[in-house]
C-alpha cells in the first residue's frame, strides 16, 4: 500500500494537502516524500508550513542533513518560527541548531544592470543575495515577460543572462531566490528604462515641424505678394506723385518680402524631406 502511494506521489505529484495527510496520519516517509514533491508548487502562503512538515519529518527518519537544511529554508521563510512544546527534543535540537546558525533571517535580494540596457542588446543582472549564515539560496530565477533565465549562486550574487528586450521602454523584471528543494524563499521586482536602439531626434529636427513652419512661411509670402501686386496696382491709379511714390514703395518692400520668403519656405520644405529620408526606424 506504502510503496503505491510513493508511486502514485512520483506519477501525478504531491499538493501541499498530501503533505499534511500524511504527517497527520505518522506516516513520515510517505510525508516526507510528499512534502519535498509539494514544495515547488505550494502557494506563498503556505510554504513555511510545509517546510516545517517537511523537516520534521525527515528528522524523524534521522535524515539530519536534509531535516537541517528544510529548517533554514523554514526560519528563511519565517524567522520568528516555533516549533510546538510537543515536539521532542531530539527533533528541536535541529530547528535550534539551524536558529543558532544564523538562519532566522529573511532573505534579501538587490539586483542591478551590469550592461547597456538597450533594446537590442542581451542584459546582464547582478543579483546579489543575502540570505543569513546557512546560505540556503542556491538559485535565482528572473522573469521579464516571456524571457526568463536562471543562474546559480555564487558567492553572494548570481549572475543572470537575459536577451534583448526587443522594444524600449520600462522592462519589469521579476525575481525569486530559490533553495535546494525548488521552494520560493523571497522574491523581488526591478524596472528597468531600456533606451531605444536610435535615441530620438530633438523636436527641432522633427520633419513634421520643418513642413509645418515651410507652409507658414510660404503662406505669408503669398500674402506679400498679393499686398506687392495690389499696392502696384494703386500706384498706377494713383494721380498724386506722392501718393503713387508711397504704394510703389509698398509694392517693391512687399515684393521682396515674398521673394525671400518662397526662397526660405523652400528651403524649409527641402529639409523636412531630408529629415524625413532620415528618420530612424522605430
Amino acid at each position: 500500500m506504502f510503496a503505491g502511494v510513493l508511486a502514485l506521489i512520483g506519477l501525478f505529484g504531491a499538493t501541499a494537502d498530501d503533505c499534511r495527510e500524511a504527517y497527520a496520519a505518522v506516516r513520515y516517509r510517505e510525508a516526507g516524500t510528499a512534502c519535498l514533491d509539494a514544495i515547488p508548487s505550494t502557494p506563498p502562503d503556505q510554504l513555511a508550513g510545509i517546510y516545517r512538515l517537511a523537516a520534521l519529518s525527515l528528522a524523524a527518519l534521522g535524515d539530519e542533513e536534509q531535516a537541517s537544511a528544510l529548517f533554514a529554508g523554514l526560519l528563511a521563510l519565517d524567522p520568528l518560527a516555533e516549533l510546538s512544546p510537543a515536539i521532542s527534543p531530539k527533533l528541536r535540537v535541529l530547528f535550534e541548531r539551524a536558529r543558532a546558525r544564523g538562519a532566522a533571517a529573511r532573505v534579501r535580494l538587490v539586483a542591478r544592470t551590469t550592461t547597456l540596457a538597450r533594446q537590442d542588446l542581451p542584459m546582464t543582472l547582478e543579483v546579489s543575495v543575502d540570505d543569513g549564515a546557512p546560505h540556503p539560496v542556491t538559485e535565482v530565477i528572473a522573469t521579464a515577460g516571456a524571457a526568463r533565465a536562471s543562474a546559480p549562486r555564487d558567492g553572494g550574487r548570481a549572475l543572470i543572462q537575459l536577451p534583448a528586450p526587443g522594444k524600449a521602454g520600462p522592462w519589469e523584471i521579476d525575481l525569486a531566490a530559490r533553495d535546494r528543494f525548488h521552494g520560493r524563499l523571497a522574491t523581488a521586482a526591478l524596472s528597468i528604462d531600456v533606451a531605444p536602439l536610435h535615441p530620438p531626434r530633438p523636436a527641432w529636427l522633427s520633419w513634421k515641424g520643418w513642413g509645418v513652419a515651410a507652409g507658414a512661411v510660404a503662406a505669408g509670402a503669398l500674402v506679400a505678394g498679393l499686398v506687392s501686386r495690389q499696392s502696384f496696382l494703386s500706384a498706377q491709379r494713383d494721380v498724386f506723385a506722392d501718393a503713387a511714390s508711397t504704394d510703389l514703395q509698398r509694392a517693391q518692400a512687399t515684393a521682396w518680402a515674398a521673394d525671400t520668403g518662397f526662397v526660405v519656405a523652400g528651403a524649409l520644405t527641402l529639409g523636412a524631406a531630408v529629415l524625413l529620408a532620415t528618420e530612424p526606424a522605430p
